[in-house]
C-alpha cells in the first residue's frame, strides 16, 4: 500500500535528481545531507520501491524512480507556483529582460511558472551575449537582465559564482607544446580573455581556430574538435571532457551571474521577478550529469 506522499519528501528527492547528489541537494535546500537522505528513505518506504542508485559519487534513478519523477516534479512545480501567487501582491505590466545564451533553457522553466504565477506580466526576453545585455540595461534598452558579472561592476548584484572549466570534445586529446587551437567568444569575453591569458602566462603559444557568438555554436566546435575553450561548468555537456590540472592545464578562477537593473524602471514586477531569479539561480545553474 503507498501512502500519502509528503511534498517535503517529493522536494527532496526532486532536488537530488536535479542536482546529481545528496551533497548537492542538502546545500540547495539549506539541510544537513543527513536530513536529506533521511527524507528519501522515508519517501521509499512509503512508495515501497527503490526510487534511486547511488554509488560515491552520483545517483541514477531507478525504474520506479522513472516512474515518480515526473509526477513529483510537476507537483513540486505546482507548490512553487501556488506560493509565488500568494507570497505577494498581484503583479502586471510588461518588463523587457535579458538572459544568457548557456542558461535560456532552464530559464525557459523557470519563466514559465512565473508568467502562470503572474498572469498579467508579459516578458519581453532578449537571448545575447553577456557584453551586450550589461549595456543594454545602463541604456534603458532592458528593465532587467541576468549576465555574466563584469569584475569591475560593483553595481550589479552576483548571485551565483561556479567553476570556469577547460574544456576539449570528449574523443580528442589537446597537444601539450603545440600551438593550443582555441574555440573562442567574440571579444569583449572574458572567458575569452581568461583563456587566451592563462596560457600565455604559461608560456603556451595558441592559435585561434573558430569564433563565435553562440554558446552552441562553439560548444559544437569543441565537441567536433575544433579547439579547446573555456566554460561555466553548467554550460559542460556529455559530449564535451574537462581538462584539469592531471591533463597540464592550470585551474581557472569561478565566474559569477549577476542582476543588472535599470534603475530608471524600478517597478514592483521588476523587483518580484528579480528576487525570484536570485531565488531560482540554482536551479537555471545546475550542473548536467556527466560521466
Amino acid at each position: 500500500m503507498v501512502y500519502d506522499l509528503d511534498l517535503t519528501l517529493l522536494s527532496a528527492f526532486v532536488t537530488i535528481v536535479e542536482t546529481g547528489s545528496f551533497g548537492g541537494a542538502a546545500e540547495r535546500l539549506n539541510r544537513g545531507q543527513s536530513a536529506v537522505s533521511m527524507q528519501m528513505r522515508r519517501l521509499e518506504e512509503r512508495v515501497e520501491a527503490r526510487l534511486l542508485q547511488r554509488n560515491a559519487h552520483t545517483v541514477a534513478l531507478t525504474p520506479d524512480g522513472q516512474r515518480l519523477f515526473p509526477y513529483a516534479k510537476r507537483i513540486v512545480e505546482m507548490s512553487e507556483e501556488a506560493r509565488e501567487v500568494m507570497s505577494g501582491p498581484a503583479l502586471a505590466g510588461e518588463l523587457r529582460m535579458g538572459i544568457p545564451e548557456f542558461t535560456s533553457t532552464r530559464m525557459q522553466t523557470v519563466l514559465s511558472r512565473f508568467v502562470r504565477a503572474h498572469p498579467d506580466v508579459h516578458l519581453k526576453i532578449n537571448v545575447d551575449a553577456s557584453s551586450r545585455l550589461r549595456p543594454a540595461v545602463h541604456a534603458g534598452d532592458l528593465d532587467l537582465a541576468l549576465a555574466i558579472r563584469d569584475p569591475e561592476d560593483d553595481a550589479a548584484r552576483a548571485v551565483h559564482s561556479e567553476r570556469l572549466l577547460w574544456v576539449i570534445g570528449r574523443e580528442h586529446t589537446p597537444g601539450i607544446g603545440e600551438a593550443m587551437p582555441l574555440a573562442l567568444f567574440d571579444p569583449p569575453c572574458p572567458y575569452r580573455e581568461i583563456a587566451t591569458g592563462e596560457l600565455e602566462r604559461f608560456g603556451w603559444r595558441w592559435r585561434e581556430t573558430f569564433t563565435s557568438t553562440s554558446v552552441a555554436t562553439v560548444r559544437n566546435a569543441v565537441a567536433a574538435g575544433m579547439g579547446l575553450s573555456v566554460f561555466p561548468e553548467s554550460a559542460v555537456t556529455d559530449d564535451l571532457r574537462v581538462l584539469g590540472e592531471s591533463d597540464g592545464f592550470p585551474a581557472l578562477p569561478h565566474t559569477q551571474l549577476a542582476i543588472y537593473e535599470n534603475p530608471r524602471h524600478q517597478t514592483e514586477t521588476t523587483r518580484q521577478l528579480a528576487a525570484y531569479l536570485a531565488d531560482c539561480v540554482r536551479e537555471i545553474t545546475r550542473v548536467p550529469a556527466r560521466p
